[in-house]
Order: C-alpha cells, then structure tokens, then sequence
C-alpha cells in the first residue's frame, strides 16, 4: 500500500468499475426495455447486440484501436463532419479511460440487455393491466412494477459486472499497456507486469 503505482491501478480499477458497471447496467435495461415491445424484428436486435460478447476481445480492441486513432480514426472523422476533434483518444491521460470504458461497456451490453429481457418477459401482464385499470402512466409501471421485480435479477447483472470489471486485462493490454502516464494502469495489469 506504500507503492504510488499500485494505489494507481486501484483508484484506476474502482474508477473503471463504478463507470463501466452502472452505464452497462443502465445502457442494458433500457435498451431491453425497448427492445421488449411487440416487435418482429426482437429476433435481429437480440442478434445486434448480443455479437459483440461473442467476439473475441482482442479482436474488439483491436476494431476500436482503429475507431480511436487520432489521424485516420472513424471517431474522429464523425467529430471533424461536424467541427470537433481530432482528440487523442487512447494518449490523453483524461480521455483514455473513459475510452477504455465506452469500449468495455459496448463489448458487454448485450449479454446484460438478454438477461433483463428474460426477466423482463418473466413478468406477468396482469401487473400491468391492473396498473392500466388504476391509471397508472409508464413511469409509474416502470417504477412500481417493472423495477421491483427485476431486482433479483439486477443485482446478479450487477454482481456479475463489477465481478468482470475488476478483471479487465485485454483492452488495457492491447489498447493502451496502462498508459499514458499510468492513467489506465488497472490491478490486474499491474498483476501482469510484475
């Protein structure tokens, strides 16, 4: 606990975690919330968002190594069209984790959106037609039927997140090797290189 480099990797840790795991969590439920409609094409977006978590991570960090590059970056090109950037995104020591993260939350997203969507689907209607019935508006259902009786289910997604996100490796290791000046050096890097 003396090492500046290891309380480093652990504020860097705790930072990506808390960021990583409530925009997941967040980002998941309200994308399976609106992917829960009666909608032919649920099939096609469970396929969307699940393919990221089924790609290796290598192969993503390497595909947003690529988006995030400042000179020929996809990210940057979007931001010129409409007169920002370029940043330097992986090399900034105030962007590069918040990059990190944006890359790790869209890596995982999916395979959170399909577990609130089983449990969105596990919840019975007549909830909601007697919420109907009383006059209740979206919010209300929302808040008073839906969240209540997804909570099992959202503290195993967030158990589960914060469980990953206290392991992440690859993305550091391939995105950035714990730079720049020890800005995404995360426990387990430091794990790594010692």
């Amino acid at each position: 606990f003396q090492e500046r480099i290891f309380l480093d990797s652990l504020r860097n840790t705790l930072y990506y975690t808390i960021a990583a795991v409530l925009l997941n969590v967040v980002i998941s439920l309200t994308l399976a919330i609106i992917i829960n409609q009666k909608n032919r094409l649920v099939n096609f977006y469970r396929v969307v968002y699940f393919l990221p978590v089924v790609t290796s991570t290598a192969a993503t960090s390497m595909i947003w190594k690529w988006l995030y590059q400042p000179n020929r970056g996809l990210l940057n090109y979007a931001l010129s069209l409409v007169g920002l950037g370029p940043y330097n995104w992986l090399t900034d020591p105030r962007l590069a984790m918040p990059s990190i993260v944006i890359m790790s939350v869209w890596k995982g997203l999916g395979f959170n959106m399909v577990i609130f969507l089983t449990g969105l689907q596990g919840i019975s209607e007549t909830y909601y037609e007697a919420a109907d019935m009383d006059g209740a508006t979206r919010w209300e259902k929302f808040r008073y039927i839906t969240l209540p009786l997804l909570t099992p289910i959202t503290l195993f997604t967030f158990v589960t997140s914060v469980i990953g996100s206290f392991q992440v490796f690859t993305q550091i290791y391939l995105l950035t090797s714990g730079g720049p000046m020890n800005a995404t050096r995360t426990l387990v890097y430091t794990l790594y290189e010692r």
